[in-house]
């Protein structure tokens, strides 16, 4: 049964999803790799939060997430964990509310932001998968008339 869907395989193929935003946009390109994941990972974080209902009086969704904790996933030290939080909060995606002595602090995860420059990037990537797209039909047709050609 090698064809079947494997629990492992389902698994291995789980992933965090990063905005493209961060590789085109003035505001984010200067933001280190390390950030740009823990982004990632604090967004992914985001759906525990929905499961647990950990969302303020306004509706803002927060989430717990402890400096050891990121620490160990990122495989870096709380001092760098630090570092990458007040990298994201200097870009405005990340916001840490103090919740008062021995309470932990809530984190809102904030949207990135998208610009003109963003949407040309974004509209030209588009035109070239939609021209990759065409010519990659045109040599399909061409290979199936050359087949049907050589099969007569």
């Amino acid at each position: 049964m090698t064809n079947t869907f494997n629990i492992a395989d389902q698994v291995a193929e789980r992933f965090y999803r990063l905005p493209k935003v961060f590789f085109s946009n003035d505001l984010y390109k200067k933001m280190s790799n390390d950030a740009k994941i823990a982004y990632a990972l604090l967004q992914d974080r985001l759906e525990l939060s929905i499961k647990n209902d950990w969302f303020d009086e306004e509706g803002s969704i927060f989430f717990l997430f402890g400096n050891e904790q990121l620490g160990e996933i990122l495989n870096c030290s709380k001092p760098t964990v630090i570092k990458i939080k007040k990298e994201l909060q200097k870009c405005d995606l990340l916001m840490e509310k103090r919740m008062g002595l021995s309470k932990s602090n809530r984190l809102f995860l904030l949207k990135p932001v998208a610009d003109l420059e963003d949407l040309k990037s974004f509209k030209l990537e588009q035109q070239s998968l939609s021209a990759l797209e065409s010519q990659q039909k045109l040599n399909i047709l061409t290979l199936m008339i050359l087949t049907l050609t050589i099969l007569k």
